[in-house]
C-alpha cells in the first residue's frame, strides 16, 4: 500500500509541476543533492524560496575523456567527446564524441548542473564493458568539481571518472605553439592517463615568446588504449602527439628544453623527452633520453641498435635552457640516411647510414615525458612511488629546409662543422650513479657500425 501510494504521489507530483511554473515556462529537471532522484525547480519563480542552485559562470564547451577505474586494474579509456554547459546545466554534446562500451547514444542520458563552485553533480546509463553484447547498464550518480574530475560507482569494482579540459586549453596550447612550421599538432596522446593533474599546461616562463610549454608526470598517472595499457608495462606519460610525416623527404627540427635545476631524475629507468616512431609497424625510430649521463640521443634498439651518445652533461643541462636542432631525412637506404644533432649550436651527432625501417612510410613526432622500465628506478633506490617530473618546451617548430628554421648565417655556421669522436654512454639497470667507466669516445665510423652491447667493445677510455 506505502509503495502504491508514493507511486501515486510522485505521478501526481510529476504531471502537475509541468507547466506549471507563473512564467509559464517548463520546470527544469536537476539531480537532488544526493543524487537519488530528479528535482524539477522554476527558475524564475519568485515563490521558490530556494534560490537558482545553477550558474552561468561556467557556460563554455568542455572536452572529456570517460575511464573505468578499479586500483587492481588501474584507469582504462572508454570515450571521450565534448561537453557543453549552458546556464548552468550540463549535456553531452552529440559531436565528437566516442564510446567502446556501448552505442554513443548512451550519452544522451546524461543529466546534470554545475553550482557557483564548479561543484557537478550528474547522471549517467552507461555500460563499463568492452565487448559486452548487449551492455550491461547501470545509471551512476556522477559528482565532483569541474577543476579535478567527476567519479561514480558503477558497481563494487569499477568507478568511473570524468575528466573534463576546456577546449580553450587546447586552443591556447596550440596557440602558444602556432609557430611550428610544416609541423601539425594532432592531439594529446592518447595514452596520457585521464586522470592525470595538470599533464600539459601553457607557462610564462619563456625563452622565445612569450610562453612556453609545462609538461608534468606524477606517479601513478598512466593511461590505457583497447590494445595497450602504459598501467600494466611499467610506464608513464604526458606527452603531446603530432601529425604523419613522409620518409625519404629532408626535414630541419628545434626544440628548446629546459629541465629545471631540481628535475628529478628516474635514472636508470628511461625517460623519453622526444621521439619518433614510424608506423605500420609501429616502431621507435630515435629518442633524446634523460639519463645519468646527462642529456642522451639513442638510436632505438626497435630499429637500430641501441646506442647512446651524450649531448649535455647534467651539471650543464639542469637549470639551463638547451636548443636542439636536428636534422635528418628518415630514408630506409642505408647510402642515402643520415641524421645530425646540434647542441647549442655544436654539432653532437653526424651520422650517415639508414634512419628508417624498410617499411617505415609514415613517422611521426611526440614529446613530453615518457618513462618506461620504471622498476629499474623503483627497484635500485627501494621505492614504490616515482617522483613527479617536470620540463619546460618552447619554439618546437619544423621546416623543409635549415633557412626556413633558422637565419641564414646560423645555418652556414651549423653545416660547416664536424665531428672527430662521441662520447658514449655505457650502462646497466641497476645504476644508481654515472660511474668512472660510463661515458667512453667512440669515433665516428665506430658509432656507424655498433651491433651489439651498446657499442662497449668499441670504446677507447681516456
Amino acid at each position: 500500500m506505502k509503495l502504491l501510494l508514493l507511486l501515486a504521489l510522485s505521478f501526481f507530483s510529476a504531471q502537475s509541476f509541468a507547466g506549471s511554473c507563473p512564467d509559464g515556462s517548463e520546470p527544469v529537471k536537476s539531480v537532488s543533492a544526493d543524487g537519488s532522484y530528479f528535482v524539477y525547480n522554476c527558475g524564475n519563480s519568485s515563490n521558490d524560496s530556494g534560490a537558482k542552485t545553477t550558474t552561468n559562470d561556467f557556460d563554455d564547451s568542455y572536452s572529456f575523456t570517460i575511464s573505468r577505474f578499479n586500483e587492481n586494474d588501474g584507469s582504462k579509456q572508454i570515450g571521450n567527446g565534448y561537453i557543453e554547459i549552458n546556464d548552468g546545466i550540463v549535456t553531452v554534446a552529440k559531436e565528437g564524441r566516442t564510446l567502446d562500451a556501448g552505442s554513443i547514444d548512451l550519452f544522451d542520458s546524461f543529466e546534470g548542473q554545475i553550482d557557483k563552485k564548479g561543484n557537478i553533480r550528474g547522471s549517467l546509463k552507461i555500460s563499463v564493458l568492452i565487448g559486452v553484447d548487449p551492455p550491461p547498464l547501470v545509471l551512476v550518480n556522477f559528482n565532483g568539481n569541474i577543476d579535478s574530475q567527476l567519479q561514480g560507482e558503477w558497481d563494487d569494482y569499477f568507478d568511473v571518472h570524468i575528466k573534463l579540459s576546456p577546449v580553450a586549453i587546447f586552443d591556447e596550447i596550440k596557440k602558444s605553439i602556432d609557430d611550428d612550421g610544416i609541423f601539425q599538432f594532432k592531439a594529446f596522446h592518447a595514452l596520457n592517463a585521464p586522470h592525470a593533474s595538470n599533464p600539459v599546461s601553457v607557462s610564462d616562463f619563456s625563452i622565445i615568446g612569450k610562453t612556453s610549454l609545462r609538461i608534468e608526470s606524477n606517479h601513478g598517472e598512466c593511461g590505457q588504449v583497447p590494445n595497450w595499457s602504459d598501467c600494466d608495462n611499467d610506464r608513464e606519460r604526458a606527452e603531446l602527439y603530432y601529425g604523419d610525416e613522409s620518409w625519404k623527404t629532408e626535414k630541419w627540427y628545434r626544440f628548446y628544453l629546459y629541465l629545471p635545476k631540481d628535475y628529478n631524475s628516474i635514472a636508470p629507468s628511461k625517460m623519453s623527452l622526444i621521439q619518433w616512431r614510424s608506423m605500420e609497424p609501429s616502431k621507435t625510430l630515435i629518442m633524446f633520453q634523460h639519463m645519468h649521463a646527462g642529456l642522451t640521443f639513442n638510436r632505438n634498439g626497435d630499429t637500430f641498435v641501441d646506442s647512446y651518445i651524450v649531448l649535455k652533461s647534467n651539471e650543464d643541462l639542469l637549470g639551463n635552457w638547451t636548443e636542439i636542432i636536428f636534422n635528418t631525412n628518415w630514408h630506409p637506404d642505408p647510402q642515402k640516411g643520415f641524421m645530425k644533432v646540434w647542441i647549442d649550436g655544436k654539432l653532437k651527432v653526424d651520422f650517415k647510414g639508414r634512419t628508417n625501417q624498410k617499411k617505415g612510410r609514415i613517422v611521426s613526432l611526440r614529446y613530453g615525458l615518457y618513462s618506461s622500465w620504471m622498476s629499474n628506478y623503483k627497484n635500485t633506490f627501494k621505492t614504490k612511488k616515482m617522483p613527479q617530473r617536470i620540463a619546460f618546451y618552447d619554439g618546437v617548430k619544423s621546416e623543409k629546409n635549415c633557412q626556413k628554421l633558422l637565419d641564414q648565417n646560423t645555418c652556414e655556421n651549423l653545416v660547416s662543422q664536424n665531428i672527430k669522436e662521441y662520447k658514449l654512454f655505457i650502462h646497466n639497470s641497476d645504476d644508481n650513479e654515472l660511474h668512472g667507466r660510463s661515458i667512453c669516445k667512440i669515433s665516428p665510423a665506430s658509432f656507424e657500425t655498433i651491433k651489439s652491447n651498446q657499442g662497449a667493445d668499441l670504446c677507447t677510455f681516456r
